[in-house]
């Protein structure tokens, strides 16, 4: 009689020749991408803005840093109509970049005196406009746009980074740069496709798979077990595609449902755009975040697992899958509902506040039936992604039994003893 032993894999250490190997990867597939993504549109975004009739606009107009030296006067009055308080400042301010850097000029400006925030002090930094004068072009207006934050929030994106490395090493740089690449397809392709006429619908289904494939093999490593999240995106989002477009015909949405839509229509600038596919383009792109989530911790879960419990068949491996999805979906139901509430919190309280009419003719305005429609597509593709990535996983990742007879029996054991 032998004893027979189930070798269980034990957890690996870190292959840091690997991640290495991907995060050098990723780094030239971002590096590379702008040239490349630029050949498969037909005009760029700076080609297309330099088209713009606004170009001879821009071209005149400067945009500046400048820093407040002195409050020349600070006023608090009560709005007559809103009953609001506006704080009314007068400031000295100090140009800190551009060809005019060390100029002193006084600007006038309005704020929020119910948010202390909101008012400008002595060290603070603005963002200037600047543009010459129509009868005197060597004389300038100048406009305060806002507080200047762009240094600090690049250390916000400085400390993003840091905790990413602390807690994810090099394959969470390489996740990161899997990010980039998304934002890179998104301006170099999306954007001027949709702003130049092209077919909405083919250009974010084609572009949907770009962004899974890449962002998926960057951030997980070139293996069996992305592959398998990969092929189960790839079916989720096809057949979410279909549900989105199924259900904003069967709602009637024409996409109108937003002020910077109405904008884009009718500037008379970005061409006819289809507005219908614009929302769909919206739904689709929104949902691969999800699906990345929802099919990865699937598949490293159905992989435990089975690592675990070589023994498990295909079936179990599924069905314990599915009992660790369903507490997945109802935290990200959740999760993604509450985000698109939270997203939409003005629009909420402008209906709250000035809409009288019944419930049921608030929920059937575009702006509020589209965020509604937005939610549960994004839903439905995370429920229909679980069950997709637990039967690819179960079927693709499950161990293999090993038996390994050892080099000893009962008997030599009692043998020994008795010797």
């Amino acid at each position: 009689m032998h004893f027979c032993l189930g070798c269980l894999n034990d957890h690996k250490k870190p292959n840091h020749k690997a991640n290495l190997i991907q995060l050098g990867i990723s780094l030239i597939v971002v590096i590379l991408a702008p040239f490349v993504l630029g050949n498969f549109t037909p005009i760029s975004l700076s080609q297309y803005r330099d088209q713009s009739p606004y170009q001879k606009y821009a071209t005149n107009t400067n945009y500046d840093v400048a820093k407040v030296q002195k409050i020349v006067t600070e006023d608090i009055n009560v709005d007559t109509l809103t009953k609001n308080k506006i704080a009314s400042q007068k400031l000295l301010l100090v140009m800190e970049s551009g060809i005019e850097k060390g100029k002193s000029i006084t600007q006038s400006i309005q704020t929020d005196a119910s948010d202390l925030k909101q008012k400008y002090s002595v060290g603070d930094k603005v963002v200037i406009r600047s543009e010459p004068k129509m009868d005197t072009p060597n004389e300038k207006y100048y406009f305060i746009l806002d507080k200047y934050r762009v240094n600090v929030i690049w250390y916000v994106v400085g400390l993003f980074l840091l905790l990413v490395i602390l807690l994810a090493g090099t394959k969470g740089l390489s996740s990161v740069l899997g990010l980039v690449f998304s934002v890179v397809v998104i301006i170099q392709i999306v954007i001027p496709g949709v702003l130049t006429g092209v077919d909405i619908l083919p250009l974010t289904i084609w572009t949907s798979l770009l962004i899974l494939t890449f962002s998926l093999y960057l951030g997980h490593g070139f293996n069996r077990k992305t592959t398998v999240c990969l092929f189960a995106s790839l079916i989720t989002i096809l057949i979410s595609t279909f549900l989105a477009i199924g259900v904003v015909d069967w709602t009637m949405l024409s996409g109108y449902g937003n002020e910077d839509v109405f904008h884009l229509k009718t500037s008379g600038v970005t061409g006819d755009i289809n507005l219908r596919g614009l929302l769909l383009c919206g739904i689709i792109i929104g949902s691969i975040g999800v699906l990345d989530d929802a099919t990865t911790a699937q598949a490293v879960a159905i992989e435990e697992i089975s690592k675990a419990n070589p023994r498990l068949t295909k079936w179990e491996l599924f069905w314990r899958g599915m009992t660790i999805g369903k507490e997945h979906v109802i935290s990200l139901v959740n999760t993604l509902a509450i985000a698109y509430v939270g997203s939409s919190m003005p629009v909420l309280l402008s209906f709250a506040a000035f809409n009288y009419s019944p419930l049921w003719v608030m929920l059937n305005d575009q702006t509020i039936a589209e965020e509604i429609v937005r939610s549960v597509t994004g839903s439905t593709c995370l429920l229909l992604a679980i069950p997709i990535a637990n039967a690819l996983s179960a079927v693709f990742l499950q161990q293999k039994i090993n038996i390994v007879k050892p080099s000893f029996s009962i008997v030599d054991i009692v043998n020994k003893k008795v010797d």
